[in-house]
């Protein structure tokens, strides 16, 4: 059999399960006429704006009106086939995403309590500061850049270890790379919002410290 050829299309990617997870891998495809549907299993893929189950019947009763040939076939959603296939990614990304809120609810508890037992035991230091002409705000300060300086150097070693394993993740990720500056970025920055947040509190109650209560209880 013999066709000519009328056109060339830019790669044809779909969605495959394979050993490493699921890809958009490009394939060899050939487009041919109705008239010869019969030599494989036709596909057509239709857009619509209204109920698309509706519109796939319509699709396909068209396309057996023009070809008696076609087997009949029900129409498929493509949002249907592409959650079944992405099925184990999103499980896992939703595990990655609960890791990833307790892990910020742990450097919260974890820095608050750090920084609240730092600023307890330093507290006649303070109270001293405060006597030798240091203000509450420089007080404060002092102490939220305590924080940052400990979440700052976790952040640090915790990017390092996970550009490291970025390798292992790059098989649950459909479309996106494994390694984002961006996503660092603003991972580090949730980081230091909640470093100034813990430190809070601390913060305060060593800019409250007197320096006259505290001598004279000691």
């Amino acid at each position: 059999v013999q066709y000519n050829v009328i056109g060339v299309t830019e790669d044809v990617k779909e969605l495959q399960r394979t050993a490493s997870g699921v890809r958009l891998t490009p394939l060899a495809e050939v487009f041919l006429s109705t008239k010869d549907a019969t030599l494989m299993r036709p596909e057509v893929v239709v857009g619509s704006t209204g109920s698309p189950l509706a519109l796939g019947r319509s699709v396909a009763a068209s396309l057996r009106a023009t070809n008696t040939a076609i087997p009949e076939s029900q129409p498929l959603l493509l949002s249907d086939q592409t959650a079944e296939l992405t099925f184990i990614q999103r499980v896992l990304t939703s595990v990655v995403i609960a890791c990833g809120a307790s892990a910020v609810v742990l450097v919260l508890l974890g820095v608050f309590a750090v920084t609240a037992y730092s600023v307890e035991s330093r507290v006649n230091e303070i109270a001293l500061r405060l006597a030798l002409g240091a203000s509450a705000a420089q007080v404060g300060r002092s102490v939220y850049r305590e924080a940052l300086a400990t979440v700052g150097a976790g952040v640090a070693c915790g990017g390092v270890v996970a550009i490291g394993l970025a390798k292992l993740l790059s098989a649950v990720l459909v479309g996106v790379p494994a390694v984002d500056a961006a996503s660092l970025i603003a991972g580090s920055a949730i980081f230091a919002c909640v470093a100034v947040l813990a430190a809070h509190v601390p913060a305060r109650r060593a800019m409250r410290t007197s320096a006259l209560s505290t001598m004279m209880a000691r």
